[in-house]
Parts: structure tokens; C-alpha cells; sequence
């Protein structure tokens, strides 16, 4: 009788311990379960982000070709309001010459 004891209090044991492994591997299995989840949550997040800076991106290189356009036609406009004031300043250079030798031919007096 005391060695049936003595095996089912080694077998109790036993169980116990068996019991703590399958606690143990479950723990281990729902850790691993949720740090699975945590790298789906994380890949989830790298993809919207790598999508946002794709897009902001793209808006800044939209913007800049924009500004770029703009530059680009403010320039020629400057340009043409530059040939426009050096026709300008001919044409007065013409009439000026033209009112001194007037001023020389009819004297500074008359005029």
C-alpha cells in the first residue's frame, strides 16, 4: 500500500509539473500569437505611412513644378516689360535728338 502512495504521489508530482509546461506553453503560445499580431499592426502602419510620404511626395513635387511654371512666366513677362521699356527709352533718345537739333537750328529762344 505505501509504494501505491508513494507512485501516485509521484505521479501527482508529475502531473503538476506537466500541467505547469501546458500553462507555460500556452502563455508561450499566446505571447507568441500576439507579437505575431503586433508585427501585422506594425507592417499595416509602415505601409499607410510609406503611402503618405508618397503622397506628400508627390504634392511637393507637383507644387514645385507649379512654382516653377510660374517662375517661368513671370520671367518671360519681365523679360517683355523690359523690351518693352528699352523701346521706349529709344524712341524718347530719338525724339530728344531730334528736339536739340530742332533747339540747335531754331535757337534755345523760340522754343
Amino acid at each position: 500500500l505505501d509504494e501505491k502512495i508513494q507512485e501516485a504521489d509521484c505521479l501527482s508530482s508529475e502531473l503538476i509539473v506537466l500541467r505547469a509546461a501546458v500553462d507555460s506553453d500556452d502563455a508561450v503560445t499566446q505571447i507568441a500569437r500576439d507579437i505575431e499580431g503586433m508585427k501585422r499592426m506594425h507592417r499595416m502602419e509602415i505601409e499607410v505611412l510609406k503611402k503618405q510620404h508618397a503622397k506628400e511626395r508627390d504634392d511637393l513635387a507637383n507644387t514645385y513644378e507649379n512654382d516653377r511654371a510660374s517662375n517661368d512666366d513671370l520671367e518671360a513677362s519681365l523679360e517683355e516689360v523690359v523690351q518693352l521699356v528699352e523701346a521706349e527709352i529709344d524712341a524718347n533718345g530719338s525724339k530728344a535728338k531730334e528736339l536739340k537739333k530742332t533747339k540747335k537750328k531754331y535757337g534755345n529762344n523760340n522754343i
